[in-house]
């Protein structure tokens, strides 16, 4: 008796191209959004939010006015865009150094003062990621490794806090605030450690790891790629 051949479901084919074409689609809107963002940071850093308008983010970027406003409604809305991208450049920089830090607390101290201290010695870059008053000075990387070491840390007792919402909140609130003052006023690297320092206490660290954390030598910090094209002397001549 002949059987007939085991038929493929045709199904298959059409499905995988489609998933194909969509990430295809989801690349591209992001590329075109990075590249919109990184030509509003130049177009901030020299003519400051109030003085920019949509045109001048169109031109920069090489975007139509339609694709524009694809990605964003208002200047304030790219400013936001733009800091949170700036913080999560930050956090790219000490990442290799801070990644390889077994113990929970002392990552998660080592990349707030790397983030703080950056923002202690380099006034222009502090001033600009605090030109919207309680925007997001921490990127969703930043946020992203948080939470993973705030649900790390509670599950080995090294942290002790009611929830990982009202720890995240310390954690990236604390900071933000001191940015806002470091805009503000000047503030010194000491000012930084303090408010690393209350955030470990929020969060239930122990005294003594605190103090210890708090003395272990801070690794060296590559240049974030957004501020040097944006705030080294020579963006500045231009």
């Amino acid at each position: 008796m002949l059987t007939s051949p085991r038929r493929t479901r045709p199904a298959e084919a059409p499905r995988t191209a489609t998933d194909h074409r969509t990430r295809v689609g989801h690349a591209r809107r992001a590329r075109t959004r990075a590249r919109i963002v990184e030509a509003a940071a130049h177009v901030f850093a020299q003519k400051g939010a109030e003085g920019a308008v949509i045109d001048d983010f169109i031109v920069s970027a090489g975007v139509s006015r339609g694709t524009f406003y694809n990605y964003f409604r208002t200047i304030s809305e790219l400013l936001e865009a733009t800091i949170a991208w700036m913080a999560d450049d930050l956090t790219h920089a000490g990442e290799p150094q801070v990644a390889s830090i077994e113990d929970v607390v002392l990552r998660l101290a080592t990349a707030m003062r790397l983030h703080l201290r950056w923002a202690s010695l380099n006034r222009e870059w502090c001033a600009f990621m605090a030109r919207i008053p309680n925007a997001a000075t921490v990127g969703a990387v930043a946020q992203h490794h948080l939470v993973r070491d705030l649900i790390q840390g509670r599950k080995s007792a090294a942290f002790d806090f009611p929830s990982v919402d009202a720890a995240l909140d310390l954690a990236v609130g604390g900071p933000a605030l001191a940015i806002q003052r470091m805009a503000a006023s000047t503030s010194t690297p000491q000012h930084a450690d303090d408010i690393v320092r209350v955030v470990l206490q929020g969060l239930g660290v122990k005294r003594h790891k605190i103090r210890e954390v708090m003395k272990t030598a801070l690794p060296a910090l590559r240049e974030p790629t957004m501020s040097r094209s944006l705030f080294s002397d020579e963006a500045r001549s231009t």
